[in-house]
């Protein structure tokens, strides 16, 4: 179960001193980030988010990397990775909302409240920030009587992502990355001159 700890459940990539950082520092940190949404969605066992506040960037790439996605009413998710030029997990979320919903939620980088995730399948059900935790268990309470090779055995049978949608993703990501101009993106972006 993945839950943030405070107002928020995650506001994605640490923009602290990303202007100092090199191009290969910042091409190491963003591919880890893509290889930990891999091993989310391949993971062999139920995973569950639970989701209150803001889920920004890659905090909004881990939700819709796990099985099951809990949303408080207030939750909001959006994806501003290409504002920067910064391609994470686009094919994952194509085959989780479809690819025309995919594509809106890139372009215009705008806010999704729960409801709508739902609706667009980017979220499981909307639960109020203090059921979740036991939503959770239950969810968790009823994979238990599956034994363990089996629940793997699910989980990547249904998996709405193949081995080489996550090789083509980690492509495209490092693509954009090394595409001239990319300290300059971010200072546009963290300027607000980009978004």
């Amino acid at each position: 179960m993945l839950q943030g700890a405070g107002r928020h459940f995650c506001a994605g990539f640490d923009m602290a001193g990303v202007l100092d950082s090199s191009d290969g520092d910042l091409l190491w940190r963003f591919v880890r980030i893509e290889q930990l949404l891999q091993r989310l969605r391949r993971a062999p066992f139920v995973t569950v988010a639970c989701v209150g506040g803001k889920a920004i960037g890659a905090g909004a790439d881990i939700v819709a990397s796990c099985a099951y996605r809990l949303l408080d009413p207030q939750t909001t998710l959006r994806f501003p990775g290409f504002r920067f030029g910064v391609a994470l997990g686009t094919r994952h979320l194509a085959a989780l909302v479809g690819t025309r919903a995919a594509r809106d939620l890139l372009l215009h980088s705008s806010e999704v409240d729960a409801a709508t995730a739902v609706r667009l399948g980017l979220g499981s059900a909307v639960v109020a920030r203090e059921q979740q935790q036991e939503e959770a268990e239950r969810i968790l309470a009823a994979t238990g009587t599956v034994d363990v090779t089996s629940v793997a055995a699910i989980l990547s049978r249904t998996a709405a992502v193949s081995d080489a949608d996550d090789a083509a993703d980690l492509a495209a990501l490092v693509t954009s990355l090394t595409r001239p101009g990319l300290h300059d993106r971010l200072a546009r972006y963290l300027g607000g001159t980009g978004d």
